[in-house]
């Protein structure tokens, strides 16, 4: 395993970049549990206006967004 040296700036970098992930998937969790809610109560005109309008593509892509991007500061913080 490589050894890296990261300065109290990188690890700064890395972690706000992390917070602004976990802000990101806060808001997808928000997403998907007004669509559930929906659904829960029979409201079968908000679900599929809400899948229709494309919500789970978007909450798809944004999940690879942040996917990507943690792996993306786990490989540079513990490259292999």
């Amino acid at each position: 395993m490589k050894t890296v040296k990261l300065t109290n700036d990188d690890l700064m970098k890395y972690a706000l970049e992390l917070t602004a992930f976990s802000q990101q998937i806060k808001i997808l969790r928000r997403l998907t549990e007004n669509v559930e809610y929906a659904r829960m109560r029979g409201d079968r005109f908000a679900v599929s206006h809400q899948i229709q309008s494309g919500l789970l593509d978007e909450i798809g892509d944004n999940l690879q967004l942040i996917e990507d991007g943690i792996q993306r500061i786990s490989n540079e913080i513990c490259p292999d």
